[in-house]
């Protein structure tokens, strides 16, 4: 890869040891299937627990009453803290 197109500053960020380190976070099930969960720059740790926002979207998108709430700003109480760097 040659790099990001005209970002050369996020190119350099990337770029490590030969490697292109792009932060895509994935597993890979019983079946050697590779599956892309997120980002790591959009995850969020909140009590304990690694909140992924392709997560909280897929829920939120579900058919049917919705029973959540996103907060707009970070909530002390639990301690929730974005991990963008």
């Amino acid at each position: 890869m040659v790099g990001y197109y005209k970002d050369p500053t996020a190119t350099a960020e990337a770029s490590r040891h030969g490697w292109h380190h792009t932060g895509d976070i994935g597993y890979l099930d019983p079946d050697n299937y590779l599956y892309i969960v997120d980002r790591a720059k959009d995850m969020i740790i909140t009590g304990g627990f690694n909140v992924y926002s392709a997560e909280v979207e897929v829920r939120l998108c579900r058919p049917g009453p919705l029973l959540s709430r996103v907060p707009q700003r970070p909530n002390r109480a639990i301690r929730a803290r974005n991990v963008r760097k």
